[in-house]
């Protein structure tokens, strides 16, 4: 039973990493000079790895 506990502790500590990463990945993406790939529906930039739509 207390590795179903210590699972689930791990499982939140993760999730607050990954939201935090996730925070720190839009804030790169934000001051990023992009330089987009573009393909005939996306364009991807190279550096941040930002995706844009081409379709609306």
């Amino acid at each position: 039973m207390s590795r179903v506990i210590q699972i689930a502790k791990q499982l939140k500590e993760l999730e607050l990493e990954v939201n935090q990463l996730k925070k720190e990945l839009i804030n790169i993406q934000k001051i990023c000079e992009h330089e987009f790939q573009k393909n005939d529906y996306i364009q991807v930039c190279t550096k941040c790895h930002y995706i844009e739509s081409l379709y609306w």
